[in-house]
């Protein structure tokens, strides 16, 4: 089916890509009265006139354009992540890159892309913004339709950029902060490294990945993503979390049920011979994402994963 009427079309996949870098940019942003924060996430951004809150995605739209500011964040690790994805990456999504800024916002570490891309016969440019840290990766991708170019482009672009990111400190919140959900490593290997509200990640040795010298043996992350509606293809959207690893083999999928919540334990392995161990458990308003990295003694790391998986529970408020 040919889309004709490029207005009805709001891009809702996000892909990423790093091509070459060129030029170091510093952006420094206060949160002001323009700024809106995205339900579900701790980014605020100042939207353009005309755009308003999603019911499709997080983030934002405009209908009379098709334009769209789209938000999402992840587990990771932003240094390991940014040299993941590459211009064959790009090409294989369909987008054509223009050009790729090395930035900082905020002293964030970030990467700006500008692409391009042919949906159903019409031209969109892409903006993706990708920043983060050593805990969690966010991207903020902007997209129109080139027919819309003059009213749009340059106030789009403006948004992404405006983006203030808070409470991305490493520092652990105090003890006497209640948690969403929780796991107990009393008997596991794995040694906590950062605990968060919605957030907690161990692994295996105790160095935080950036101030370890070789690639760390095993990681576990475990989030709280928030949810506007149930997720009725939960399958289907647990596999879509996966697309931003470069896939070599799906090694295995399993239906789990865990804290009266139900999901799939996916494993697979990367073309750079890591396995990822990916379990979902979906409830009506959220879903909890257990992303695990091995890299070496993969059998006993994996088992290592699925008995401290298996203390999850979810706290009372």
């Amino acid at each position: 089916m040919k889309l004709h009427n490029p207005k009805s079309i709001i891009p809702i996949v996000l892909l990423f890509v790093f091509p070459t870098l060129q030029s170091q940019q510093t952006i420094t942003n206060v949160v002001t009265r323009q700024h809106k924060k995205i339900v579900g996430t701790n980014i605020s951004i100042i939207p353009p006139d005309g755009f308003s809150n999603s019911f499709v995605f997080t983030g934002f739209q405009q209908d009379k354009t098709g334009a769209s500011i789209m938000i999402v964040n992840t587990p990771g690790i932003y240094k390991e992540m940014s040299l993941t994805f590459t211009k064959t990456k790009l090409k294989e999504n369909g987008l054509n890159v223009k050009q790729i800024e090395d930035i900082v916002i905020n002293n964030i570490p970030a990467k700006f892309a500008t692409t391009e891309q042919n949906i159903f016969g019409n031209i969109y440019t892409k903006y993706i913004l990708m920043l983060g840290n050593d805990d969690e990766i966010f991207f903020i991708s902007g997209s129109y339709p080139n027919v819309f170019k003059n009213q749009v482009d340059l106030a789009l672009k403006n948004a992404i950029l405006s983006t203030v990111i808070e409470n991305t400190s490493n520092e652990t919140p105090p003890n006497e902060h209640i948690f969403h959900f929780s796991l107990n490593n009393d008997h596991s290997e794995f040694i906590l490294l950062k605990r968060d509200d919605d957030f907690i990640r161990y692994n295996i040795s105790g160095i935080s990945d950036k101030n370890s010298k070789s690639p760390v043996e095993c990681s576990l992350t475990v989030s709280r993503q928030v949810l506007k509606k149930p997720v009725e293809d939960k399958l289907g959207f647990s596999i879509k979390e996966l697309n931003k690893y470069t896939i070599k083999e799906i090694e295995s999928i399993h239906s789990v049920e865990s804290a009266s919540l139900s999901g799939f334990e996916i494993i697979i392995k990367t073309n750079d011979d890591k396995m990822i161990y990916q379990q979902t458990l979906f409830g009506n308003d959220c879903y909890y994402l257990f992303l695990g990295t091995i890299n070496d003694k993969f059998e006993k790391n994996l088992k290592e994963i699925r008995q401290l998986n298996q203390t999850f529970k979810i706290n009372s408020d």
